[in-house]
Parts: structure tokens; C-alpha cells; sequence
């Protein structure tokens, strides 16, 4: 990820833990050297699996070239009044949904199906620790509103990783298993 993108959303993940009171404390805050973008959501798979789940991503992206993404604006998963994910949104060209769905059809071979929900490229700035409604959820609400439509940045996808992610209590860490480079 671009670090000048990555150093404004890390910012914005400051000013709305100050500003969203009881609400952004119950949110469990991703670290800015773990925000990705997530084309598909593997689950465990073993070891000896992973070099032809590797071979699949290099084919589900074959021939694309590298494209220009705009980071812009905030928002909530299901609404801003209950958030359980607590997002960035992408505007991506045609080609990274299009990559989306030929990785996802590829994982077919490997009993992984894809979401049933439509793609919606985002970053994932921060997660509810739990389900229930957090009081005090309208500050929150205002101040991811106020930055609704503010640009946090360009930036040039050249790869699609396929990544790792080991859980621990201070959170995850993320390690690349392969890279399939965009033309």
C-alpha cells in the first residue's frame, strides 16, 4: 500500500478515535501497517495446498495491467449507527472487481466459495468488538460523516498477495505466501 495513504488513514483513525467518544472506544482499531484490501477471504488452508491456490491467483490475473485506485471517503458496515466494520471505500476501475471475480471462481477448486454479498473494495479501518449498539454511536456517526467524501489518496495497484494472517492477542500478523505481478 502506498505509505502516503496509508499515513492519512492512520490519521483519520486518530481523529475519529478522539472524536467518537464511548462508540470508537468499542472498536478494535486495525494498525496501519495491516490495512489491505481484501479480494477474497480464504479461511485455513493447509500448507501443501498453497502453491496451487498461488498458481490459480496468477491465472485470475493474468494479462491485467496495473491501475490507479482512489481511497476516498468513510463509512460503515451495516450503517454508521450500528457499525460492525468501520471502512475506507476504493474507487477502482472495472478491472479490480473483474480480478475480484476470477480469484473468487478460481477458489472454487478448493471447496472456498465466494461471498455472497457483491464486492465492495474497501479498507477496514477498524472492527465492533462486539455486536451490541455502543452508546454515544451519533458522535462517532458525525464524525466519520465529516469525512465522508475527503480523498485520502491515489495509489498504483501493481500486485495482487496472497497473504497469511496469524492471530494473536496484540492482533494479526500478516505474512506474503506469493505475489502475482500486474503487467
Amino acid at each position: 500500500m502506498d505509505e502516503a495513504v496509508r499515513a492519512q488513514l492512520a490519521r483519520a483513525q486518530e481523529e475519529l478515535q478522539q472524536a467518537g467518544g464511548p462508540a470508537a472506544a468499542l472498536l478494535r482499531w486495525v494498525k496501519p501497517d495491516n490495512i489491505h484490501l481484501t479480494l477474497q477471504f480464504l479461511g485455513e488452508i493447509a500448507a501443501d495446498v498453497v502453491p496451487r491456490v498461488s498458481e490459480a491467483m496468477q491465472r485470475a490475473v493474468a494479462g491485467e495491467t496495473a491501475f490507479e485506485v482512489v481511497v476516498r471517503g468513510l463509512g460503515g458496515f451495516p450503517s454508521l449507527r450500528q457499525v460492525r466494520v468501520l471502512f475506507a471505500a476504493v474507487e477502482a476501475p472495472p478491472v479490480l472487481a473483474r480480478m475480484q471475480r476470477r480469484i473468487a471462481e478460481g477458489m472454487r477448486a478448493f471447496n472456498i466459495e465466494p461471498e455472497a454479498r457483491e464486492f465492495r473494495p474497501h479498507l477496514t479501518l477498524a472492527r465492533a468488538k462486539e455486536t451490541r449498539s455502543a452508546g454515544g454511536a451519533e458522535r462517532l456517526a458525525r464524525a466519520v460523516a465529516a469525512m465522508r467524501e475527503k480523498e485520502f489518496g491515489r495509489m498504483t495497484v501493481r500486485e495482487v498477495v496472497l497473504m497469511r494472517s496469524d492471530l494473536r492477542p496484540e492482533g494479526p500478523v500478516y505474512t506474503p505466501l506469493a505475489r502475482a505481478a500486474l503487467g
